[in-house]
């Protein structure tokens, strides 16, 4: 069975870009209270990924930044677009290919923007139509496993099993 394994990454926007977005946000819903965003890897693989594996991909996808405090507020996954494969998508899962994980399909990289407001509308401006998408969940597309945008049926989970596929860890 196919799974998807999410880990967390650093964070994804020096403090002067987390302030001008957040300057942003505020003209469009000036109850925002507060903003951060972290990066988050999704590890396609044909299997479960054991322990040695995990650590094997904890090591390559670290690039020395320490992981950024637990935030608060609405979450908002914002992903390559659906249907794509970003160039750091395809180096990122030859490398660990290379690394010998070789049960590694493919590995993505979203930022997770965390939001202290009440107004679901500002997530239109977390991400750029053209080449992003967000509010994800996941699902299988023509025998693999894609992360999608708005899928009927589909529903946030913590671990479990979704539409056939194995999903470790929390999908918002």
């Amino acid at each position: 069975m196919q799974r998807i394994l999410q880990l967390r990454g650093p964070r994804a926007l020096s403090e002067s870009r987390l302030a001008k977005l957040l300057a942003s946000l505020k003209k469009a819903d000036p109850g925002v209270r507060s903003l951060a965003a972290e990066l988050r890897y999704f590890i396609e693989s044909d299997g479960e990924v054991d322990a040695a594996g995990r650590r094997r991909l904890e090591r390559l996808l670290d690039d020395g930044s320490p992981l950024p405090p637990p935030a608060s507020g609405a979450l908002y996954l914002v992903v390559p677009r659906l249907g794509t494969i970003s160039p750091w998508s395809s180096k990122a899962s030859d490398i660990a290919r290379n690394c010998g994980l070789a049960g590694v399909k493919r590995i993505e990289r979203g930022t997770a923007f965390f939001v202290d407001s009440e107004n679901p509308a500002i997530a239109a401006l977390l991400h750029d139509r053209m080449t992003d998408s967000r509010n994800w969940a996941v699902r299988p597309i023509h025998g693999s496993v894609t992360l999608g945008q708005d899928v009927p049926g589909s529903k946030s989970v913590q671990g479990g099993e979704v539409h056939g596929c194995r999903v470790e860890g929390p999908i918002t």
